[in-house]
């Protein structure tokens, strides 16, 4: 019994390895062959893509056939479709698979042993590639997804003039070539397992509008503060209206803008602030004081490089250069090579206790732990809170960093999140796609971003609407006027009161960058959170700002002076300037008094003495001449 089911069992295998040998199977979902690909793609003003596959395709298997073959198209709209194989045209099958499209092509004659190999020519055209957002322009290049091994990928894209300059390339490789009327981009990969990136423009715009219902329920009077776009070598700001105006407007030195409304016991106030913001790279060289280079070495609560953990880390890292670029670069490649990405953000810690307990990072994380062990090692840094619209389609908040590179007197921008999420090439290299609400460089966590700091799940608050636009919203009217005054000195405090009655037409926040008088300079200064304010002036308001000079020289005989005042300030991309000497009178004070008081007391005894001498050689002369 035992020996007939061991020869039937030897007549099935022996069946089945003949019809293996002489009838191979075909290749379907893991293809024992592999392909080249070359793809050129053509954009025409439009906005249209004409897309060309030559794709090599080889057998590699040899008990296996292909009969057809399928193309992964990443559009859903493709037209015109044209194929070939071995230069013939063929009939294919299209079938739609979901916001895909898979081409399944026929071959003329089926590749049966290892080494058989065949061409085919693809083109189709499509308008899914090329999309505007804003004042940007996005050559998204999809991942090539094929069921057999790719052994090499070939791009060749060439977009025309008018698309404007090359604003960002996300991946390193690309080979850029200009042409009279269009530019062609090269580039090879071994895989294609992400997108690639082409981003054309000089800058990206974004309107936004913040709404706040501000609810004072005390039975004082309540300040509330509002975090506003600032300004910065990066991002300029523009405000379109602001119902109400503010009560007070701030700006701090990294050009934070912070807007006080002041709202009654048991009163309600709604805010609207309407604007827009331009984002470029056109000129990021920004020069850093003495004091603010050693304030963005500063340790703090979150960003305490002094714990032993931290030195512990900065023990091991691989630092070869006194360079901040590569001190900074090598932070970079340390986080990125020990910490994955976190999917949620979580609540905010010590960077000392997620680097040593954590093995995910958040966008967060990743911007805190580069912010402190740079600092630690000599290099300034800073933390920047805003949106980028290339992570999240829903507009969440994001964080990333900028380091100090005092060799070419610039900040330069890192986003380790970037890098994580998409595999963009984001040291030294970023998408202008972005928008800025705060810089956190003084402090690490001031000024408050109003806006709740949400989970990556989580959608835009509701508090902030921001679209990339491309309307032009500049104006031709812009301009800033100051009309100074002076009053009378204090003859008690010797002090000189300065009436600056301002009005900002323009749609620029006006800061003040200089006050002097006699060449002495006066700043209009707010100490708060460690961090220094000054007042500033909000778009189409006028406002009267009262300065007061004081340690003036005393000239108490003088009771008419003349005083230099000189203005400097600053509203977008313009600088605006304000020289005049204005005519001061002095009145009486008390020690100019006590000083004319001895002057006529002395001039009275000097009266006295002359006339008392006087009496005294008439008297003589009267005696000489009666003897």
């Amino acid at each position: 019994m035992i020996v007939k089911k061991l020869f039937f069992t030897l007549i099935l295998f022996s069946g089945w390895w003949v019809g293996l040998t002489i009838f191979p199977r075909q290749i379907h979902a893991s293809m024992n062959a592999s392909s080249k690909y070359d793809i050129r793609i053509v954009i025409d003003d439009k906005a249209n893509a004409t897309v060309h596959y030559n794709i090599t395709l080889v057998n590699k298997g040899k008990q296996f056939f292909i009969r057809d073959y399928s193309v992964l198209t990443s559009h859903s709209d493709i037209i015109n479709v044209s194929i070939k194989e071995q230069g013939k045209n063929v009939d294919f099958k299209k079938e739609h698979l979901e916001e895909n499209v898979r081409l399944k092509i026929p071959l003329s004659e089926p590749l049966l042993s290892k080494g058989d190999k065949t061409s085919i020519t693809l083109i189709y055209e499509t308008k899914k590639l090329m999309k505007k957002e804003g004042l940007l322009w996005y050559l998204n290049v999809p991942p090539i997804k094929t069921e057999e091994t790719l052994t090499n990928l070939k791009f060749t894209i060439v977009v025309p003039n008018d698309y404007g300059s090359v604003a960002y390339l996300s991946k390193g490789g690309i080979e850029s070539k200009q042409k009279e009327h269009n530019k062609v981009f090269t580039y090879i990969r071994k895989n294609s397992q992400t997108e690639e990136l082409l981003m054309f423009g000089t800058h990206q715009q974004f309107e936004f509008v913040y709404t706040y219902e501000l609810d004072n329920t005390t039975d004082d009077e309540t300040t509330y503060k509002i975090t506003l776009p600032p300004d910065s070598n990066y991002q300029k700001s523009y405000f379109l209206h602001a119902d109400p105006l503010p009560d007070h407007t701030f700006t701090d030195a990294e050009g934070n803008i912070i807007v006080e409304y002041i709202v009654k016991p048991s009163d309600q106030q709604s805010v609207r602030i309407s604007g827009f913001s331009k984002y470029s790279i056109l000129d990021n060289t920004q020069a850093v004081s003495s004091g603010m280079y050693s304030a963005y070495l500063k340790e703090t609560r979150v960003w305490n490089y002094s714990h032993e953990n931290i030195k512990a880390i900065l023990a091991g890292l691989p630092v070869s250069s006194n360079s901040s670029y590569e001190k900074a670069s090598s932070v970079y490649k340390y986080l990125l090579s020990k910490y994955d990405l976190a999917s949620v953000m979580g609540k905010r810690k010590k960077v000392s206790h997620i680097l040593q307990s954590k093995k995910e990072l958040s966008c967060l994380g990743f911007s805190d732990s580069f912010v402190t062990l740079t600092r630690a090692i000599g290099v300034p840094s800073r933390l920047i809170v805003g949106y980028s619209p290339l992570l999240s389609d829903n507009q969440l908040l994001h964080f990333w960093t900028e380091f100090y590179y005092e060799d070419e007197g610039r900040w330069i921008v890192v986003d380790p999140c970037m890098r994580k999420t998409k595999q963009y090439k984001a040291f030294n290299s970023f998408d202008i796609n972005r928008f800025t609400l705060a810089y956190w460089g003084l402090s690490d966590h001031y000024p408050e971003v109003i806006i709740p700091l949400t989970t990556y799940q989580e959608s835009m608050p509701e508090n902030l609407e921001l679209n990339a636009s491309s309307y032009d919203f500049t104006k031709d009217d812009e301009e800033v006027s100051i009309e100074m005054s002076a009053g009378s000195i204090d003859p008690f405090t010797n002090t000189l009161p300065l009436t600056l009655r301002v009005n900002n037409s323009s749609l620029n926040i006006l800061r003040f960058n200089e006050i002097s008088l006699n060449g002495k300079l006066i700043y209009l200064e707010l100490f708060e959170q460690d961090t220094l304010y000054e007042e500033s002036v909000f778009p189409s308001e006028n406002r009267v700002i009262h300065v007061i000079f004081d340690q003036l020289k005393e000239t108490p005989i003088e009771r008419v002076e003349n005083y230099h005042v000189l203005v400097r300030a600053s509203y977008g991309d313009q600088e605006f300037s304000k020289d005049e000497v204005l005519v001061v009178s002095r009145p009486l004070t008390f020690s100019s008094i006590i000083s004319w008081v001895i002057a006529a007391v002395l001039a009275f005894f000097s009266l006295f003495i002359m006339f008392f001498l006087r009496r005294r050689v008439r008297r003589g002369i009267f005696r000489i001449f009666s003897s």
